[in-house]
């Protein structure tokens, strides 16, 4: 039987595996490591994860204050290891849908996605529109992502990104393209650990200006808690001849190492508040408001914000997205996503045994395990796909998923005496 449910940001209709993020903005680690298959099969069990048989979207419509259709995600195919294979995206033109998008998939042993394409309908049949072509080496680190389009007779390169690692943390992340004119690189960004706790404390980005390398940005300053949890960092921008701090980032965290609060201040044209993120969660640790703020007059007012419920089971079953506020706090548009599924075999989840600690969760940046003697662990998704791993730790590790997409993950860790399992909820 079909449920209809709403599940907090596990939106597929892209269905890409990717780590393209804007040259423009800075961002933390960008994409993690994962474990071969053999691990991944040895972590299934008999607990229940959702695979979509639809998606639908609605759009508030405030005229006459009633929800309207937008979008629909049927059919959605699946291989035995719970992996996308293809998918039709339509829209709603009033009286019936119409089809948009038609996503294939491939992947490799190991259940990294490969390939995407991507077709249009022209009113008849399915035209050839984009692709995507992932590489990985043999620790399943995501090396290359290759973004083509077909122009009617050949496929023609848009974008390469290409990635270096050392034990399992990001080094590089370069981006190729012919915007110069030329194929050739663009942007490029280089990653600063500290030789303790492998905490993440620079970001260096730089642009191609006309065949001249030039600074750009980078993230500098990171501090952290006792907890590990990253609690600020300074975003700053070349002026030419030095760098300028342009925005300062600061956390909280209850005592659950739950993010309560992310306050972004300007530094352009005089220190002011800017952003502000703030949490609210339930009885159970769970996510269940946030609300975006902006700074203006002398007050903060409303971006946009979210609320979330949850089953008896503590799984997310509907969303509501509120935007683009005006100044007196009223959302002027607003949006909800329902997900119908059907489950597969997944992921029991086991008590943390007390020498491991795993927190925050919900987490939103960063994962912070302690133990002893863990062999390794791992983060996958709900739909069985590993997403990043780590091996042999001697002590803290901290985990970035500031890039994966938001919603509901599982997390394993072995040790010399067992192996656990818990859910992890990103926000």
């Amino acid at each position: 039987m079909k449920t209809l449910t709403l599940i907090f940001s596990v939106f597929i209709s892209s269905g890409l595996a990717t780590f393209a993020q804007s040259p423009l903005k800075p961002s933390p680690k960008n994409m993690l490591v994962t474990f071969p298959i053999s691990e991944n099969k040895e972590m299934k069990s008999s607990a229940q994860i959702p695979l979509f048989d639809s998606i639908k979207t609605w759009n508030w419509d405030t005229i006459n204050s009633v929800w309207v259709p937008n979008m629909l995600t049927y059919p959605l195919s699946y291989d035995s290891n719970g992996n996308l294979l293809s998918q039709t995206q339509q829209t709603w033109n009033g009286a019936s849908w119409d089809n948009t998008y038609y996503n294939e998939y491939t992947y490799n042993s190991n259940n990294n996605q490969l390939t995407l394409l991507l077709q249009t309908w022209n009113g008849t049949s399915w035209d050839t529109y984009d692709s995507i072509i992932n590489t990985f080496d043999g620790a399943n680190n995501h090396l290359t992502q290759l973004q083509r389009h077909w122009n009617g007779t050949t496929w023609v390169n848009d974008q390469l990104i290409t990635q270096t690692f050392f034990n399992n943390s990001i080094l590089s992340y370069v981006l190729t393209t012919g915007g110069l004119g030329y194929w050739g690189d663009v942007f490029s960004k280089t990653y600063t650990y500290d030789n303790v706790s492998n905490n993440l404390i620079g970001v260096d980005a730089i642009t191609n200006n006309m065949g001249t390398w030039e600074n750009d940005w980078k993230l500098t300053g990171h501090t952290y808690d006792s907890n590990y949890n990253l609690t600020y960092y300074l975003y700053k921008v070349w002026s030419g001849t030095s760098w300028d701090d342009n925005e300062s980032y600061s956390f909280t965290y209850d005592s659950n190492h739950q993010l309560l609060t992310k306050l972004s201040i300007t530094y352009s044209g005089g220190l002011s508040n800017s952003g502000l993120v703030t949490n609210t969660y339930n009885a159970n640790n769970k996510l269940v408001n946030q609300v975006n703020q902006f700074w203006t007059m002398n007050s903060w007012h409303n971006a946009s914000s979210q609320r979330l419920g949850y089953d008896a089971n503590n799984i997310n079953v509907w969303k509501v997205n509120e935007m683009d506020y005006n100044l007196a706090n009223s959302p002027n548009t607003k949006d909800s996503t329902y997900y119908y599924y059907r489950v597969i075999s997944g992921i029991a989840e086991q008590n943390t045994p007390e020498t491991i600690t795993i927190y925050p969760n919900p987490a939103h940046d960063w994962i912070t395990i302690r133990g002893n003697d863990i062999e390794w662990l791992m983060l996958y998704d709900v739909l069985g796909r590993t997403v990043t791993t780590a091996t042999n730790l001697q002590g803290p590790y901290q985990m970035n998923v500031a890039t994966l997409p938001r919603g509901l993950y599982f997390l394993s860790a072995k040790t010399k005496t067992q192996t656990i399992y818990k859910k992890i909820v990103l926000n």
